[in-house]
């Protein structure tokens, strides 16, 4: 069947009588050709009405017994299962970035086409939070760049495998009317080329770009298994707070991927929309007399953490985690110096005042990641 005559036979579908999000998304785009800008709707129209679509399927009947029939299963895993509820405060988009006929995605589940936070995505959650943001060296890098031991032990390493399972958390199903759980979004990009690293600041003339894309939203059962509860129990509380501050999966630094974990469905359902945690000291429980406590770090005053872009030679910037405008950063105000500025890399910093009058720049610069 030729790609014209598919799309004829396609036309008289409706997404409301679709069964299957994901296929949806992959497989009904009516074409690829773009408005050009100046016309009466400068929107990328096929995309965003297929986005639009997706998010009136419903979930599919026999996703609930499903569901059901996974949550017996951990019941009768062996060992020790903790198992939590996860709120999404906001949404949350896994995938964004994953190969796609719509240049943006999201992880859905293969049979079903719902919404699901892959394990492998949890435990990376996790590691990550551990080794850049706990106080304790045996969960931190150490000089040579190598983790610490109660990191190696949770998460595992070249030798060994983690003694903590993260298993993937499907979405718990819904059944108020008209509940949904994708939902339409788009990332507008006004400086196409200053963010490409293209040499052009950008400028008022710019023409925008809207991307869109489909983000997930509802609460989701989360469960952690070992052979040693107090290992378990720890890879939960760090798993937490990682949720809670960093967020998961894409566009965390607008917002997205904020999620909170209770110990009750009614709990879950009755949470407040996100507010940004103060610092605190947290610890994890106790694992053994041999293995650090996992320890928040927070940030001392006036300190504060972002992430490098934009490297050109000596200088670049640093988007803040808290929002507002890039931060400009020489390699000179690296601590300790001689050290090289590099895109993505995760860094605490002050502000301070720059070269000319009325400028500022990051100073005291600290690699955490």
């Amino acid at each position: 069947m030729s790609i014209q005559t598919r799309r004829v036979v396609l036309q008289p579908l409706k997404a409301d009588r679709a069964e299957h999000a994901g296929l949806w998304l992959e497989k009904y785009l009516e074409n690829q050709e773009r408005k050009a800008y100046g016309e009466d709707d400068a929107k990328d129209t096929a995309r965003h009405q297929l986005m639009h679509e997706s998010t009136k399927i419903k979930v599919p009947e026999g996703y609930g017994e499903f569901f059901r029939r996974w949550e017996s299963a951990l019941a009768e895993l062996s060992g020790v299962v903790v198992r939590r509820y996860a709120r999404a405060t906001g949404r949350v988009i896994v995938g964004l970035g994953a190969e796609s006929a719509s240049e943006t995605a999201i992880t859905l589940h293969h049979t079903f086409g719902v919404p699901f936070l892959p394990g492998s995505a949890l435990k990376g959650l996790s590691a990550f939070y551990a080794r850049n943001y706990l106080q304790d060296m045996g969960w931190r890098l150490n000089e040579q760049g190598k983790p610490g031991e109660a990191y190696c032990k949770l998460f595992g390493d070249t030798a060994r495998a983690g003694c903590v399972t993260y298993y993937d958390a499907y979405s718990v199903p819904e059944r108020t009317p008209g509940n949904k759980v994708l939902h339409t979004d788009t990332i507008t990009v006004h400086h196409a080329e200053y963010y490409q690293g293209k040499n052009a600041a950008p400028a008022d003339w710019d023409k925008p770009i809207p991307i869109p894309f489909v983000s997930a939203s509802g609460i989701y059962l989360v469960a952690l298994g070992g052979a040693e509860p107090e290992w378990v129990e720890a890879g939960l509380t760090i798993l937490g707070m990682a949720l809670e501050e960093l967020g998961i999966g894409a566009k965390t630094s607008s917002g997205y991927g904020r999620m909170r974990l209770t110990e009750s469905l009614q709990a879950a359902k009755a949470e407040p929309r996100w507010v940004a945690p103060a610092p605190s000291s947290q610890v994890a429980p106790s694992v053994t007399a041999q293995s650090p406590q996992p320890v928040i770090s927070p940030l001392a005053p006036g300190r504060q953490r972002g992430t490098v872009m934009n490297v050109k030679g000596s200088y670049a910037f640093i988007q803040p985690d808290a929002g507002g405008r890039p931060v400009f950063v020489h390699e000179s105000a690296m601590q300790p110096q001689n050290q090289p500025l590099r895109a993505g890399q995760r860094v605490e910093y002050t502000i301070g005042p720059g070269k000319k009058p009325g400028d500022t720049q990051a100073v005291d610069v600290m690699i955490v990641g």
